[in-house]
């Protein structure tokens, strides 16, 4: 079981590996803090780290 601390960051993303595991990214974005949710969406794409994680060889594409 993984918890996390909200006051860390409300957005909470899982990120399936290839082995079986996964990873996690906490970050204190949320959809909240944009006028709708798209506009959440478009900050994600733009997000240097999360796009870091997601090029990695070892997550499920």
């Amino acid at each position: 079981m993984k918890l996390f601390d909200l006051r860390f960051g409300e957005t909470v993303l899982i990120i399936p590996q290839k082995d079986g595991s996964f990873q996690y990214y906490q970050f204190k974005e949320g959809p909240n803090d944009h006028e709708s949710f798209e506009s959440f969406k478009l900050s994600l794409k733009k997000n240097k780290k999360l796009k870091e994680l997601l090029n990695t060889k070892n997550t499920i594409q």
